[in-house]
């Protein structure tokens, strides 16, 4: 196995990225520092859980489970289209 192989086996077996009972602890998972630019803004933190939900999807172990990218970038053009009118109106 490859140094980057292992990284990415290590990453999908971190006890943290389990979300099999449906719930993503966003504090285990994302840099402090994101999480204090959000504080206590509904909208953003509803905005990060989705993102994070996409990443997790994104190397999940089984193939079929995991989106194709143009489902990604439309996922991520979605949920940026939907920032921009929070932020902006």
């Amino acid at each position: 196995m490859t140094k980057q192989g292992a990284k990415i086996e290590l990453l999908t077996t971190d006890s943290k990225l389990d979300v099999s009972d449906g719930q993503i602890q966003i504090e285990t998972i994302a840099d402090p520092k994101i999480l204090e630019e959000v504080g206590g803004d509904e909208q953003a933190q509803q905005q990060l859980q989705d993102f994070l939900a996409l990443a997790l999807l994104c190397i999940q172990d089984e193939s079929e489970a995991r989106p194709n990218m143009i489902d990604v970038a439309k996922e991520i053009h979605l949920r940026m289209s939907s920032f921009e009118v929070y932020c902006y109106g």
